[in-house]
């Protein structure tokens, strides 16, 4: 799945609300999270743990960042390796 993909995936668990992914993610307004949930740019790394807890690992930072997951997360990577 690509991050576009994972981005509605964020919103549908959400229920399809801006505003609750905005206050997941701490912030008061959903014109915060506008880029991400309307599938313009994948949610920045410093995101993708707390979408990833709040959600149950029903989406995860390699779902929402399958580019480049390896360089912010590299336990991940490793984790993976070892499996």
């Amino acid at each position: 799945m690509g991050p576009i993909k994972a981005n509605l995936k964020v919103l549908q668990l959400a229920g399809g609300s801006h505003a609750e992914v905005a206050r997941i993610l701490g912030y008061d307004d959903r014109r915060n999270v506008w880029l991400w949930t309307n599938d313009l740019k994948p949610f920045p790394p410093y995101h993708c743990r707390t979408l990833e807890v709040h959600f149950k690992g029903q989406v995860t930072r390699q779902e929402l960042r399958p580019h480049d997951w390896q360089k912010h997360w590299p336990e991940l990577a490793e984790a993976k390796a070892a499996a």
